[in-house]
């Protein structure tokens, strides 16, 4: 298919080019990709000069299309143009037989036996629909079936199936092989391409991988969604102290994931589809374009659960993959994809954009920058959230203060709150912890009866605080501090 990449982009380039644009055409044709096809065969029919092949492969591509029609509209035009080409007026009557608009196929067979009257198929194609008029409930299923109509002259028998085709297609129209006789109107399709065209790619495959990675996304979604519930935590939530940003976001965000994923389910199809109609695309397939915006949303879902100093991911990973998807979905030159490219992007980021920020206010959206460089330092730490201060001999007086994280809105997700943990080397009778500060005196005054002791507390930002160790003289306590702020000690 690379082939007909390199050739669509060159098309675009140098859209007056006809010969190239009729080479494309006939490969897109090949390669069942009837809509891309039909669009070059329509700028073929209005500008390019008057050339019976293209006709036939317009008509064919609407037939394809089901479309029928068009396609009868279309050879009609064509019959006027070149009365006597009876390939034409055979592939006319197959189209009006398959759309069971029997009396006008009849009038068309009768028009190929005039001009041809040694022509048995169509003689053995009309008597059968005359029977048919006559005598239909006589008639077996098999006999009342029309001869395959989208190609339409006699001359090649498909060795693989047996189904007639006619000469100017390479490939049988009902099993899809290659033909291996030289000299058809395609001649000018290289060889390689042939032999691509031949191995090309299942739709049906396609579609299925498109499928089971939709699935393992949704279902890799779902366990991020249920795995904080279902692992809960060991602590009571009153006294939880949370040691990273990534874990304090996926405890607090869920809604916000939950509301974002829906919103790209519905807007990331629906954007696609309007970038691609703004961009002048025809017979957009609605399949591709549901299932790639649905995977483009389920895989920004997926990744919004990294950490939040990596979560710009989640935009543009799947804005990347969203190039080759988008060029899937309109297979033409490289102008045009990218700019359904760009006009989808710009809608997903705004969209993405403007509901975190409905969602969890426009502080986030703002100071993005400032809670992500916070996220990276602290929570790629070794210990992140720990902070052992050393170990200190009683009596012992701590000055400490806890300043901001440098957003004031994760200064508010985290709530100020802050673990101090005690441990002793040897039970010290008489030891005693206090916590206090000069604007409310005692925070917390605890008697430490045995080798631990922890507290809980919510300190304000910038306020001094004191830890005061007495009770026996010389007695070893280890000091380690917990939670999303730094301590400071002293002067610091």
């Amino acid at each position: 298919m690379s082939k007909i990449w390199d050739l669509s982009q060159y098309v675009e380039a140098n859209p007056e080019d006809y010969e190239q644009r009729w080479r494309l055409a006939k490969k897109l044709y090949m390669a069942s990709e009837y809509r891309l096809a039909l669009e070059h065969l329509q700028v073929l029919r209005n500008n390019w000069i008057r050339k019976v092949n293209v006709r036939r492969y317009l008509a064919a591509t609407y037939y394809r299309l089901e479309r029928h029609d068009e396609a009868v509209n279309e050879l009609r035009s064509a019959v006027e143009e070149w009365p006597d080409e009876v390939a034409l007026r055979e592939q006319l009557a197959r189209v009006l037989e398959v759309a069971e608009r029997n009396d006008e196929a009849i009038d068309a067979w009768k028009g190929v036996l005039a001009r041809a009257p040694d022509h048995h198929v169509a003689a053995r194609a009309l008597a059968k629909l005359l029977m048919e008029r006559e005598a239909t409930a006589k008639q077996s299923p098999l006999e009342a079936q029309p001869i395959p109509a989208d190609d339409a002259q006699l001359g090649v028998t498909c060795p693989r199936c047996g189904a007639r085709n006619s000469e100017e297609f390479d490939r049988c129209w009902k099993c899809h092989a290659p033909f291996l006789a030289v000299g058809s109107v395609t001649s000018d399709v290289d060889s390689l391409v042939e032999e691509k065209a031949g191995l090309r790619i299942d739709p049906r495959a396609v579609n299925f991988l498109i499928g089971v990675a939709l699935v393992a996304l949704l279902l890799f979604g779902a366990y991020r969604t249920l795995q904080p519930m279902l692992l809960g935590s060991g602590e009571e939530e009153g006294e939880r102290v949370i040691r990273t940003v990534h874990e304090l976001l996926a405890g607090d965000l869920m809604r916000t994931r939950l509301i974002m994923a829906l919103v790209l389910l519905v807007v990331g199809p629906a954007s696609l589809w309007a970038a691609l109609l703004f961009t002048g695309a025809q017979d957009i397939s609605g399949f591709r374009v549901l299932g790639v915006g649905w995977i483009l949303a389920a895989l920004a879902y997926a990744l919004s659960w990294l950490a939040i100093h990596q979560v710009w991911y989640a935009a543009v990973v799947p804005a990347v993959i969203a190039l080759p998807l988008t060029a899937m979905c309109l297979w033409a030159g490289v102008v045009r994809v990218g700019l359904a490219w760009v006009i989808h992007g710009a809608v997903m980021l705004a969209v993405i954009a403007g509901t975190a920020a409905v969602l969890m206010g426009f502080g986030f959206v703002g100071e993005y920058p400032a809670i992500s460089e916070f996220a990276r330092n602290h929570d790629l730490a070794s210990e992140p959230g720990r902070y052992p201060r050393g170990r200190v001999t009683t009596p012992s007086s701590l000055p400490v203060h806890w300043e901001s994280t440098g957003s004031s809105w994760l200064d508010a997700k985290v709530g100020n709150r802050i673990g101090i943990a005690l441990q002793v080397g040897a039970p010290s009778p008489g030891l005693t912890f206090e916590l206090s500060d000069k604007e409310s005196g005692t925070l917390a005054y605890e008697e430490v009866g045995g080798t631990a002791y922890d507290l809980v507390q919510d300190v304000i930002l910038g306020r001094r605080y004191k830890i005061d160790l007495t009770g026996a003289e010389g007695a070893k306590v280890d000091v380690v501090f917990s939670g999303i702020l730094e301590p400071r000690f002293g002067d610091q």
